[in-house]
């Protein structure tokens, strides 16, 4: 049974953590619909029927890569960094290539 509170009550002002939590929260899911908004517009853009094949330059970690592959896509991933090859490849389980772009890390190093 919900009981409401005395006459009088009044909701004390949330804490500075409480106030922080919830603006993180805003943020996260802010920045999900602007990505969810730009996966739709990427998509929408393709000529042709799906499911696509898809290059990822400088996937980074392989957010895009598991997103796209979760539609039924063939997502392929390309980045400069070894530590974001071995991620994409772990997040997403697609294909994840070095790039060894002139500027990249990987260029500087022998593969």
């Amino acid at each position: 049974m919900l009981r409401m509170p005395s006459v009088g009550w009044r909701r004390s002002a949330p804490s500075e953590t409480t106030r922080r939590r919830d603006t993180m929260k805003y943020r996260v899911l802010a920045a999900l619909l602007v990505v969810n908004q730009n996966y739709a517009a990427f998509l929408g853009a393709i000529e042709g029927y799906p499911p696509y094949s898809i290059l990822d330059l400088g996937c980074g970690p392989g957010r895009d890569l598991s997103h796209f592959r979760s539609l039924g896509h063939e997502a392929v991933g390309l980045d400069g960094s070894r530590q974001f090859v071995a991620m994409a490849r772990s997040h997403s389980q697609c294909e994840v290539l070095p790039s060894g772009f002139p500027g990249d890390a990987l260029a500087r190093e022998p593969l």
